[in-house]
């Protein structure tokens, strides 16, 4: 599919607003963010409208694209129960091969987890990337997470986990491996999906041997060393979704996860072209993990910004899609996780 068909008409808008793109997406910036970015509130409101429009109708032409691929869907499938939260916070979809295509062997599988800021977002962001993944031969799932101030981050994380320990359980029902899992995220869900990479108490509380988790792919969060983000560069909503205790912090700074007696997935980490956080966050997390024994990749994703990263997988003539595509292929018959 053409990338121009996905790049919107809100692409100068969007470059105008882009270090409030995680508000945006959470639904919590107001016109008083507007004044101190200097944009004014009525152009304010209208980059944030056409945002939220664009990401309904990309995610309509993207299920419509998937419907025409042939591409099962079992959708809004409830993956735990906790009292008092939405069952639909706690559900996913999967994607998978018609039942003429299905792999002899368990199908290695893919599990997203979208962005929003850690306030908001949806399983449907995952756009195109069935279209990537599913082809290829894996399974693929995208999952809802509990949101913040709803519930920590920990919680948030476990939730995240909880899908993973669904999926590797049932594995044998949908005709995947449960031993060779992938773990994908954008913005907020990249952050995620790095935290349980690096955390193995998340994912083995849902009943995921770190073992199986045989690449993490992280598409531009500047949230890896949290302490050092808070302590720096840090914006309004990282101080609002984070806290301010600082002993809660390096539970859910995937900086300070990083050991090398550690069970040790590979990573491939994505920062857009030309953000700040590429130089502070992303390849010092990278190093980190090298020195650990983690393989692990930094990329700088030139001529994308934030929203494009995730937006744009699967168009044609995607480098990055195509960067991932070669990871998870030799990941997924690796003998050594970490290599």
């Amino acid at each position: 599919m053409r990338a121009d068909k996905w790049s919107g008409r809100g692409a100068r808008a969007r470059e105008r607003v882009v270090w409030l793109f995680l508000l945006l997406a959470a639904g919590t910036a107001t016109a008083q963010d507007s004044d101190s970015s200097g944009i004014e509130a009525e152009e304010f409101a209208r980059a944030m409208a056409e945002l939220r429009e664009q990401a309904r109708v990309q995610s309509a032409q993207a299920q419509a694209a998937i419907g025409r691929a042939g591409i099962e869907v079992r959708r809004d499938i409830v993956y735990g129960a906790i009292d008092g939260v939405d069952p639909e916070r706690l559900s996913l979809d999967l994607y998978l091969p018609g039942p003429d295509h299905r792999p002899a062997a368990g199908a290695p599988i893919v599990l997203y987890l979208h962005g929003g800021g850690w306030m908001a977002g949806s399983k449907l962001q995952s756009f195109l990337q069935p279209l990537v993944f599913v082809p290829a031969g894996f399974a693929f799932a995208s999952a809802n997470y509990r949101f913040r101030l709803e519930a920590t981050v920990a919680e948030m994380a476990q939730s995240a986990a909880d899908a993973a320990g669904w999926l590797v359980r049932n594995a044998a029902t949908f005709g995947a491996d449960p031993r060779r899992l992938f773990l994908i995220g954008h913005s907020a869900g990249a952050h995620l999906v790095s935290l349980l990479g690096t955390n193995a108490t998340f994912l083995e509380k849902a009943g995921v041997p770190m073992a199986s988790v045989r690449g993490v792919i992280s598409l531009d969060t500047a949230v890896y060393d949290l302490p050092g983000l808070l302590a720096t560069t840090a914006g309004r909503i990282h101080r609002e979704v984070f806290g301010g205790d600082g002993r809660l912090h390096e539970e859910v700074s995937p900086w300070h996860q990083v050991r090398p007696e550690a069970p040790r997935a590979a990573f491939l980490i994505f920062y857009s072209d030309g953000r700040p956080e590429g130089l502070t966050q992303a390849i010092p997390f990278g190093r980190k993990l090298r020195d650990a024994g983690h393989g692990a990749t930094v990329v700088e994703a030139i001529g994308r910004d934030h929203g494009q990263l995730n937006n744009l997988l699967g168009t044609d003539g995607d480098v990055p899609t195509s960067q991932i595509l070669d990871f998870v292929a030799r990941r997924a018959v690796a003998s050594d996780p970490a290599g």
